[in-house]
């Protein structure tokens, strides 16, 4: 009977040590992915007001804010959905091992999360690539590209001379509509994901006690 004590209380321990490793991954991988999300949330609420101010103040607007909106078009975030612990641990088929059941949960709500906002971001990348971007090109082509490309990133030769009609052009005027709907919805999706990141990290710190 003592060896089986000590063999049940060997395999608890073992089990609880497992679970700690979990943990300790995939707080990780929230607290990285809060901080991914939180800088597309910014990009996309920048993007969503310089789209804004075009197509309210076309005429007003200054050169260097005609070239962020012109040149943070191409860029859209698309989010990972996976390969990391989270990725691994329903892999595994370890996901019994989490004792909190709320966490637990959460966690087999999570790919579903990203499955949504994935998708979303492959739609709006459709729509800038397919549509967006040959209009654009119709106006000339910019001379290169920056080597580490943000919203305000502008390359050093600038943007064709053309692109300065673009924002009277009623057709990209209203493909601009159509991207003032979706950023904001985007954005506020993307943030809601970012705060359950934040969620997971408190309830990850509070099962391990940290």
């Amino acid at each position: 009977l003592l060896a089986f004590a000590i063999d049940a209380a060997w395999e608890r321990y073992a089990a609880l040590e497992e679970e700690r490793e979990i943990l300790f991954g995939l707080r990780t991988e929230f607290v990285d992915s809060g901080t991914e999300l939180e800088g597309w949330v910014e990009m996309n609420r920048i993007k969503a007001s310089l789209v804004e101010r075009a197509l309210a103040q076309p005429d007003d607007l200054p050169d260097a804010a005609v070239d962020s909106l012109i040149s943070s078009l191409p860029y859209v975030n698309v989010i990972d959905r996976g390969g990391g612990p989270v990725d691994a641990l329903f892999s595994s088929g370890r996901l019994e091992l989490i004792q909190d059941l709320a966490l637990r949960e959460a966690l087999a709500r999570w790919p579903d999360r990203t499955e949504d906002l994935h998708t979303n971001d492959l739609s709006i990348r459709s729509f800038v690539w397919e549509t967006m971007l040959p209009f654009m090109a119709r106006f000339g082509v910019p001379d290169g590209r920056c080597v580490s490309p943000d919203i305000y990133c502008v390359h050093e030769s600038g943007l064709p001379q053309s692109y300065r009609t673009l924002l009277q052009d009623p057709e990209f005027r209203a493909l601009l509509t159509f991207q003032l709907i979706a950023l904001p919805i985007v954005a506020e999706d993307m943030e809601q994901a970012r705060l359950t990141t934040e969620e997971f990290v408190t309830r990850i710190d509070a099962h391990l006690g940290t």
